[in-house]
């Protein structure tokens, strides 16, 4: 009889919390939604500055206003450099922890799957056709706005700059006396080398 109330009351205290928990996701679902919705859209003619020939569409646009800092999302996982990361990283543990660990992070590799995609196919493609055209460039400026440019225009107003008498060519390039001065210095020290 005794263990029939322990039951009960585990499956009970189990309902109980599957139902409180069910709650809370769906009011964290409800207070979101609104928040999605009322999130207003990021007007790209206000970040993406087009001084190029090329005419841009609404789709390039689009992904050049997500900024530089934006993160594509990979198409596929890079397992080799996850792998890589972890046997560094258990290198020096004892054997049987780091079997353990390799054992887990191979079921994670193999049942894990890519992110889903954050960009549009087409957004994607003028992506894509964007880094293949070398006569267009794309710059960060200050305050997270973009601006598309030709190469030539670019190079011309750098050309310019450098005009300037301010800047001078040097005769000699002075990184390689730089680096093996550092060096002796270092070496003099009780600095110890890696």
């Amino acid at each position: 009889m005794l263990d029939n109330i322990a039951e009960f009351r585990a499956e009970t205290d189990g309902e109980l919390t599957r139902n409180k928990h069910k709650k809370k996701f769906e009011r964290l679902q409800q207070e979101e939604l609104p928040k999605k919705r009322n999130t207003p859209g990021l007007n790209a003619d206000k970040i993406v500055y087009n001084v190029s020939k090329m005419v841009l569409d609404e789709a390039l646009k689009s992904v050049l206003s997500k900024g530089f800092n934006y993160a594509v999302t990979p198409t596929q996982i890079a397992v080799e450099n996850i792998i890589c990361g972890v046997e560094a990283s258990i290198e020096n543990m004892d054997t049987n922890i780091a079997e353990t660990i390799q054992h887990d992070v191979s079921q994670i590799m193999r049942r894990a799957k890519p992110p889903k995609k954050n960009l549009t196919r087409e957004e994607t493609q003028d992506l894509r056709n964007l880094q293949k055209n070398t006569k267009i460039l794309v710059l960060p400026v200050e305050g997270n706005a973009t601006v598309v440019m030709n190469t030539q225009e670019y190079d011309r107003k750098i050309m310019a700059l450098l005009i300037d008498p301010v800047y001078e060519p040097i005769s000699t390039d002075r990184t390689t006396y730089l680096e093996n001065t550092t060096k002796a210095k270092i070496k003099a020290s009780h600095i110890r080398q890696e």
